[in-house]
């Protein structure tokens, strides 16, 4: 996303004629709780989340080495402050330590909950600042509407910023609500309007029915009771006991007797995604062949499906995107390479993947398009990989070192 003069004036206008309302906040729940006696359960304590470094070539940090600055510039991040691009640099290159809140879950009866970011109200009108992790973005004009008839039963809200359409946000900031609870069938679960495949996919792996499934109205819904749930201090920033949770689950439901086999290597293809593909991935299958790579698009599988493929898994590669974020249904210690576009990529598939405790690698390849589409060379790509399989490969540096006496 890049800064828009004409974007930043319409949110002004807008701003000024439909203002976002501003609710009285509830910062602590635990108290809220205590004094109106709605039922509070801690799930797990605040903790320290310890997150490792990549592993990569040399090639790849002597880039870094000499055009930082330049690739800092140019990330998709840099326009709202170098700090936050030097935040995804870091995680690269560094054992990156942060603070995880508690998890818990309450109940609240009567709450509402808004559709375009799953903020939680009150039945006085007071925003629940921990039961999302984003506040409210309802304007004047959609909160005046007329209430609709309450949804009776007790709710788990499946709804977050960006959840409706991008599958990463909604499992690490929705979907890992439903691993707080031991049983599911006792709950409703809110979700949004229009669901994609993999919001149904998930749902199976989770075991959630669809009878069990309720679709938002246009701007918020009202229900009898919400469980309120708290998993994570940050957005994206899932807490490593709840990843192992979901897929326990994810395992029990779909692959419920150990896999055949755990050796498959698998390369994935974005082709059928609208923008940030592997640009040149006919160059590459030959690479790919050689070294016992399955061509695999998520989009031709079912979830289950798909779990079971990465259970088997070993080695996973493919371009920056959520179709990496089936590893965390390999088993511990696989291995997972993620080509980065130097101008669109963040951390979020090299969390997930230490913290399940695979072996995370990276390797730049080069922006060709204004979709973020990426290329690498076959070479290069093929050096990274045999450094992977710890094949009988030596670092060219050394060579060089040697020429240069």
């Amino acid at each position: 996303m890049r800064f828009s003069l004409r974007g930043y004036l319409e949110q002004k206008w807008r701003d000024r004629t439909d203002p976002v309302v501003t609710f009285p906040e509830l910062v602590d729940l635990e108290s809220v709780a205590r004094e109106r006696g709605w039922a509070y359960q801690e799930v797990l304590p605040a903790s320290i989340q310890v997150c490792p470094g990549a592993r990569a070539l040399s090639e790849d940090f002597l880039q870094w080495a000499e055009n930082g600055r330049h690739m800092l510039d140019v990330h998709r991040d840099a326009w709202r402050g170098s700090i936050h691009s030097k935040n995804w640099a870091a995680y690269l290159h560094s054992v990156r330590r942060y603070p995880m809140d508690k998890v818990f879950h309450c109940r609240i009866p009567n709450a509402t909950i808004t559709t375009a970011d799953g903020a939680v109200l009150t039945e006085q009108g007071e925003l629940a600042k921990e039961a999302n992790l984003v506040g409210s973005s309802l304007r004047k004009s959609r909160y005046s509407r007329p209430r609709s008839k309450v949804k009776e039963g007790r709710f788990v809200s499946l709804m977050t910023v960006w959840g409706a359409k991008n599958m990463g946000h909604f499992f690490f900031d929705a979907m890992l609500r439903v691993t707080l609870f031991d049983r599911l069938d006792e709950f409703r679960f809110l979700v949004p309007t229009v669901l994609q495949p993999w919001h149904q996919g998930l749902f199976e792996v989770a075991g959630i029915k669809p009878d069990q499934l309720v679709p938002a109205e246009d701007a918020f819904t009202c229900v009898e009771e919400l469980v309120a749930c708290h998993i994570a201090t940050e957005g994206s920033m899932p807490r490593a006991e709840l990843l192992r949770r979901f897929r326990d689950l994810a395992l029990k439901n779909a692959v419920p007797t150990p896999p055949a086999r755990r050796n498959r290597r698998i390369f994935i293809d974005r082709s059928a995604a609208k923008r940030r593909k592997t640009a040149n991935q006919k160059e590459l299958e030959p690479v790919l062949a050689e070294r016992g790579f399955e061509i695999v698009q998520w989009e031709q599988l079912s979830m289950v499906e798909q779990v079971r493929l990465a259970a088997e898994t070993e080695i996973m590669a493919g371009p920056h995107g959520t179709s990496l974020l089936n590893s965390i249904y390999s088993p511990p210690g696989a291995k997972l390479l993620e080509i980065i576009n130097p101008y669109w990529w963040d951390a979020a598939t090299l969390r997930q993947c230490v913290l399940m405790g695979h072996e995370f690698w990276y390797c730049l390849g080069e922006n060709v398009s204004r979709d973020h589409d990426t290329a690498i060379d076959p070479r290069k790509l093929a050096r990274v990989l045999d450094t992977m399989l710890e094949a009988p490969v030596t670092d060219p540096l050394f060579a060089e070192l040697r020429k240069a006496g």
